[in-house]
């Protein structure tokens, strides 16, 4: 069975239900160590930056049956519109070019595949999301549905045959943290971390049938 590819991945959430399952998995960002690290038996992380791999796929696996990419939404939000003056004329093509790496990566190994971001933002000027949703939609995939119990409009640019998974959403009322979250150096990094719930539907509806074990032949009683 190929395995799964996770890029700009840093929390190995997404990759978490692949692992558990004796999948492969490979989750690649910066902020990795530099190079490739054996996290355990079924899951390898790679501190690279996205467009090098696409120039050369030095290390990338020949087959996958899953990839999934979330790029740097920093340049790509409406809400930081503030900031664009001081990040220079070229930042909203910056982060397009990182999500179109990414979306090239993805295709590259003809297996479904789905693309992260903002629902509302800059990625809409590519094509609209194929699909929307909040955290606690699909909270009741988890054991406690309030930890996922909460409001984050996300967009999905999906292809390739991915399958959209069944809601199982937690009731009301639903928080807001990332909207009132305080401010800090790690603030972004919360807000971006993908919720388990969402991670656990989307392996439920993609990751492929294991393959029979053959029975092994024993003695008949003839």
């Amino acid at each position: 069975m190929s395995g799964a590819i996770f890029f700009c991945d840093f929390t190995g959430n997404m990759a978490k239900p692949w692992i558990e399952a004796g999948i492969d998995c490979v989750s690649v960002d910066i902020q990795h160590p530099r190079g490739i690290t054996k996290m355990n038996k079924h899951w390898t992380v790679v501190g690279a930056d996205i467009h090098e791999l696409y120039r050369g796929h030095w290390w990338l696996p020949e087959s996958a049956c899953f990839a999934f990419a979330f790029p740097d939404c920093t340049y790509l939000t409406i809400s930081g519109n503030k900031w664009q003056e001081k990040r220079g004329p070229g930042c909203v093509g910056r982060g397009l070019l990182f999500a179109d790496a990414c979306w090239r990566l993805c295709v590259s190994f003809k297996c479904p595949w789905g693309i992260e971001n903002p629902a509302v933002g800059r990625l809409t000027s590519w094509r609209q999301p194929d699909h929307k949703f909040h955290p606690w939609e699909y909270a009741g995939y988890l054991d406690d549905m309030e930890t996922d119990n909460t409001s984050k409009q996300t967009g999905l640019w999906v292809g390739g045959g991915f399958v959209m998974p069944e809601k199982k959403p937690a009731p009301e009322p639903h928080r807001t943290d990332c909207h009132v979250m305080a401010p800090g150096p790690d603030r972004a990094a919360k807000r971006s971390e993908t919720p388990m719930g969402f991670a656990r539907a989307v392996f439920s509806a993609n990751a492929p049938a294991p393959t029979p074990v053959a029975a092994k032949e024993g003695p008949t009683n003839e």
